[in-house]
């Protein structure tokens, strides 16, 4: 995952929501929202593919499910907090409380997560896939029963 997109979010909600200080320009408030989608798409690419490639597909369907009913279910307890803090502490506040929560959250990802370690990927010819227990293809399926193995790591 990205770990930048929760600290450019922040950045580009603190714009958003102290712009009226600095002008009342139309340009201006469709630009930053237009630029809050680049870390939101990141985020989401990085939750999405982090999902993909850490779950089993027996499960991948109820962990998208939990990670999507969760989510959602967060996002309304959000708007409610919000709404009820609106009125004591003003809007431009709570909005800046959410930005921050964004920073926060993106410090504790630098500070947290680590790399994944190398893997190993072993890539079967088809004659050495059709000889594999439970295999679903057949004796037909090629002449070389050799496999290459690979070693990836993460770039970046």
């Amino acid at each position: 995952m990205e770990v930048w997109a929760p600290k450019a979010a922040e950045a580009e909600e603190e714009l958003a929501w102290n712009a009226p200080a600095l002008s009342i320009a139309e340009p201006l408030y469709l630009g930053a929202f237009i630029a809050a989608g680049i870390p939101a798409i990141s985020m989401l690419a990085g939750l999405t593919t982090l999902i993909q490639t850490g779950v089993s597909d027996l499960y991948l369907g109820r962990v998208f499910a939990t990670f999507v009913t969760t989510s959602n279910s967060l996002q309304a307890l959000g708007m409610l907090l919000g709404g009820l803090l609106a009125d004591p502490i003003g809007v431009v506040p709570v909005l800046n409380g959410q930005a921050a929560l964004y920073l926060l959250c993106g410090v504790i990802a630098l500070l947290t997560l680590k790399p994944p370690p190398e893997r190993t990927v072993t890539c079967l010819t088809p004659a050495a896939e059709a000889a594999r227990p439970g295999s679903t293809r057949g004796p037909h399926a090629g002449a070389s029963g050799r496999s290459a193995t690979r070693t990836t790591a993460r770039s970046g």
